[in-house]
This record gives structure tokens, sequence and C-alpha cells, in this order.
């Protein structure tokens, strides 16, 4: 989809319409005459959550001011005759702007800030974060990432890193509630719009990262000021792709605490719609992402099919890698209070989100329906594994449909909701999946005969 660019001045929602003695709010032109200013949809979002995603910026098009500035009167030219009001309404909050000010001083202090991004190369982000740091959250996709094209390795790092980082911001349930977490995504989701804000990093810091236990998930947000300059030092086409892709994947984590809140009670997801909507932003778009990457920078060498299937066939794969973690992590999301399968499925099933710790066996049915489901979107991501021409990217795509079939395969002999502990691959099994693709990534048949078997098994 290439539609113009959103610019979003507020996550807040904004209604249709203008409500009785509410001030107008003006729409200001961005370009061309009858060019002007979308406001986001309502979502009925709270405080707190991020944004909606934002349409696709184009290459050359003009990014619109950040809010901030804006409302320190940083503004266009065409903004001289509303200065007067603008001033007034500072003199009028003055002292809270001073106390703003003062906070947001003291945070600059307390922060150490990466060095200026002219002064570094995207190269240099790449040899410093995409090795230890990226091995330490993800030792599969590095392994993965190893094999990729030169230059396609720091913009998809890069986006992995962005969106592990929004993933331990939202699953940080012991170090803060929901409401502060959502304000940290929406936050982190803004500085990736704007750039860094050394006030907000340092409010991650106190709020979240010093609550951490040590290890990789902490040791990544005490890294985020780096992660974040590094995306200012990437050329500008991928840092609109990673922008998008970020956004989207925010919103969805977003609507996930929303709908869940804070685990006291037990929730499932409404209708099969939101499940759908959920593996679309937090994955799907993830294929999307990969998929215009590759076009880009494989130079119309990516794929033999046309780009709007591959976009699809994209999408169906990310959801079904997704679906995979969904039905492996039912038993632990039941007792986090979160139930990813819908409710109207649940209904219709004579069945409720507490059924299925209590009576597992009753939900065989429904999630072997699921997993059949998973199946099928990753017989639509082999097709897109098949299209590929560039043998290092269908290795690193091939993969983890590979490993998640093997998955499928455990979940086939005995339902998660029943085993006594969690379902996953063993190191050893997973290391001669990687070791067969490699050797015999080259050769399609090879490929081929590899998915046919895993398939068979997971089929069953």
């Amino acid at each position: 989809m290439d539609d113009a660019p959103q610019d979003y001045q507020s996550s807040q929602p904004v209604s249709g319409g203008h409500s009785e003695g509410a001030p107008r709010r003006r729409r200001r032109r961005r370009g061309g005459r009858g060019d002007e200013r979308k406001d986001p949809p309502n979502l009925g979002l709270p405080e707190g959550a991020p944004p909606p995603a934002p349409e696709e910026w184009k290459p050359g098009e003009r990014r619109a001011e950040p809010v901030r500035q804006k409302r320190e009167g940083h503004g266009s030219r065409r903004d001289d005759r509303h200065r007067g009001d603008r001033e007034r309404d500072r003199r009028s909050h003055e002292g809270g702007r001073r106390g703003h000010r003062d906070r947001a001083a003291e945070a600059t202090k307390k922060i150490e800030l990466p060095a200026p991004t002219k002064s570094r190369k995207a190269e240099d982000y790449l040899e410093e974060l995409g090795g230890g740091l990226l091995r330490g959250v993800s030792r599969s996709f590095y392994l993965t990432i190893k094999m990729l094209p030169e230059s396609l390795r720091a913009p998809i790092s890069l986006g992995y890193l962005l969106a592990r980082t929004l993933d331990t911001i939202a699953d940080a349930a012991k170090a803060a509630p929901t409401d502060v977490r959502l304000d940290h995504l929406r936050a982190f989701a803004e500085a990736v719009k704007y750039g860094l804000d050394p006030e907000a990093m340092n409010a991650l810091r106190r709020e979240i990262t010093s609550k951490l236990t040590p290890g990789e998930e902490k040791t990544l947000l005490e890294h985020a000021p780096r992660i974040l300059a590094w995306l200012e030092a990437i050329n500008i086409p991928d840092r609109w792709e990673i922008r998008r892709v970020i956004f989207r994947i925010a919103h969805g984590q977003a609507l996930d605490l929303i709908r869940f809140g804070d685990g006291r009670e037990r929730k499932a997801l409404t209708k099969v719609e939101e499940l759908d909507e959920y593996t679309y932003l937090v994955a799907g778009s993830v294929g999307e992402f990969w998929t215009r990457l590759c076009e880009r920078h494989l130079d119309g060498k990516f794929a033999t099919l046309p780009r709007s299937e591959m976009l699809r066939l994209g999408k169906r794969y990310g959801q079904g890698l997704q679906l995979i973690n969904i039905l492996r992590d039912l038993p632990e999301d039941l007792a986090a209070g979160r139930c990813y399968l819908p409710l109207d499925e649940l209904t219709a099933a004579g069945l409720t989100p507490d059924d299925l710790t209590r009576a597992p066996a009753k939900a065989r049915k429904l999630v072997e329906k699921w997993r059949r489901e998973t199946i099928a979107r990753l017989d639509d991501g082999w097709k897109y594994v098949r299209a590929i021409r560039e043998w290092k990217v269908r290795y690193a795509c091939a993969l983890p449909i590979l490993i998640g079939l093997d998955t499928l395969a455990l979940l086939a002999h005995e339902s998660p909701l029943e085993a006594k502990g969690k379902l996953k691959i063993k190191r050893a099994a997973a290391a001669g999946t990687l070791l067969k693709a490699r050797l015999g990534v080259i050769s399609q048949a090879w490929l081929d005969s590899m998915y046919s078997r895993r398939r068979k098994r997971a089929g069953k």
C-alpha cells in the first residue's frame, strides 16, 4: 500500500466532530492545495496507548514537524499570526512550564546521550549492537541474520531490537502496572518517530529497567538510547520502513494490554477478528516489512511472484509464526489472565476461559482447530520461501518454518493445556535443522524434502 503518510499530532483518540464549547482544531496544509492533515481514527484507546499505525511514508516526502516543537513556538512561517496567542498561553502557564523545563534539564543530566549520529555510521552500530546484544535476546534469529546479504543485516537487526524493546516493556508486569507500561510503550513509539527524548529514557530506566532482574531483557532496555541513535544513522528509506512496522507492533501490544488489563481477572479475546488483528499487528506486519526491505535491497531480484502476492504471503507467514507462540504458551498466558482463544469459539464449544485450566481435555478440538489453521498459514509461508531467488534470504526465511513445524508436531502428540511442562524443541534438534538447511539451501528440492517430512509429522 503506497498511500501518503499520516503524521499524527497526538496519540489520543480524536472524535470526528466538535463538542459544544470545545475549541475547534485547526487543520494545517502539509503541501499542495487540498492535501490536509487528517485526524487518526478514534479507536477508543485510553491515555498512554501508542497511536494507530501510520500510513506508509513515501521516499522524498517531507516529514511534518514534531508536535513538541510546534508547541514550543518553532512552527512554520504560516504560524506567525498565531504567535501572539501562544505567547499569552505561555505566560499564563509559565510556572508549570518552568517546572517542566527544570525536570527535563535534570533528566538530561542523568542520562548519557549517544554520540551524534553524524559522527557514526550505521555499520558502527551494527558491529556494536548487532553482535552480542542481538545474540543475547535471540540466539536462533542471530544465526539467520548472519546469513543475510550485508545490506539487509542492519535494518533487519535494528528492527528486531526495537521490536524486542517494545515487547520487553509490554511484558514487564512484575516491574510496573498496566497503565505505566502503556505510557512507556507510547513514549518509546514517539521516540522512534521523533528521536531520543532523554526525559522519557530516564523515566523508563527509573520505572521499569531498574526493577527488572539482571538478564538480557534488562540489558536490552539499558541500551535503548543507543538503539534509537542507530535508527537516526540508518538510511532514510529503511528508517521509514522500520518506523512503520514498529508503530504497528506498538499498537498491537497496546491493544493487548488494554484488552487483558492487569491479569487479576482471566479474560479472553471476544472474537476471531481480534485474534487476527493482533497476530497481524505484532507479526504479520513484520512479514510485510521483510518483503519491502528485500525488494528494495535486492533490486527487483527478490522473488518470482508479484509484489502484492509476496506481501499477502508474508503477512500470513508472520501470523502463522505468532500462532505457534500462542498455542505453545497457552498455559502461561492463562496463568497471567490472558486467553487468546476467542470467546465466541469458546462459547460455541460450551467452554469458558476458566475451563481451559479446570478441564483442558474439553478444549482439545478447539486447540486442534487452531493448530491446523497455523499449519495452513505456514503452508503459505512455504510458498513465500519457494518464491525467493536469493539463497541466503531463502535460508533465513525457511528456518523459522522448519523449526515451527517441529513444534507443531509436538503439539499434535500432546495438547499444551495437558502437558506437564512447556513443549519446546530440544536445542540439539534445532541445531540439526539449522545445519541441514544450511547445507541444502542451494537446492530447492532439498529444502522441499525437509519441509515435506516435517509437514507430514505436524499434520497428524
